[in-house]
């Protein structure tokens, strides 16, 4: 089987203290899956400079020529650390088989990613069996819905075990949906104001 390109995706936002500390631990651990044969050698660590005021654009620039395992892109403003882990996925996604992303600071457990390329290598049964405990669940949702509680609606979702309930028929909105879901029906959702003033009247339900 053709080894996965892997692509470490790190935001960064004037990082200049923090990168030449935590920089040689992503590239370690790049190198080390590569030796063990777990990723291609076209696996990177692609940094995303977010703007930063400091010398973190060129402390990336000066790590991009001391490895091929380094790259990195600049974005021409501060755009917030989501933002900038999207334009990172979006740029690798196209030159990769898995993206990861982690924060700069090194804080988070490292040692995982090799969970996660285990699993993508070699998880392929239990994925099936989870797509389809999920399908099930989703398609017992959306009957049980249909059956009891026409007033509110599940939204076919693509993907992910995360669907949206529609419940513009019910007469609460915002934090008045959240609580008389709380109070009354005694079941605690993910609100969809949290998301925005046009997920006022939806929340969002874990079918795993």
């Amino acid at each position: 089987m053709e080894k996965p390109v892997l692509y470490i995706v790190i935001p960064c936002y004037n990082e200049q203290e923090v990168l030449p500390v935590t920089s040689g631990m992503f590239l370690k651990k790049i190198e080390d899956l590569v030796g063990k044969g777990k990723i291609s050698e076209k696996s990177r660590v692609m940094f995303v400079n977010d703007g930063s005021k400091d010398r973190t654009w060129n402390i990336i620039q000066t790590l991009s020529k001391e490895s091929p395992y380094y790259c990195g892109i600049s974005l021409s403003r501060n755009r917030g650390h989501q933002n900038a882990l999207l334009a990172g996925l979006m740029e690798a996604r196209d030159q990769c088989d898995i993206t990861i992303s982690i924060d700069s600071d090194g804080q988070d457990d490292i040692n995982a990613i090799d969970e996660m390329i285990a699993a993508y290598n070699d998880g392929e049964e239990w994925l099936d069996q989870v797509i389809a405990y999920i399908s099930d669940n989703k398609a017992y949702l959306d009957q049980f819905l249909r059956e009891r509680i026409p007033q509110i609606r599940m939204i076919p979702s693509e993907g992910t075990y995360l669907v949206w309930l529609d419940c513009s028929q019910l007469p609460y909105r915002g934090m008045a949906l959240e609580h008389f879901m709380i109070n009354e029906a005694k079941v605690a959702f993910c609100a969809g104001y949290e998301f925005g003033k046009q997920g006022e009247a939806f929340l969002r339900m874990n079918v795993a």
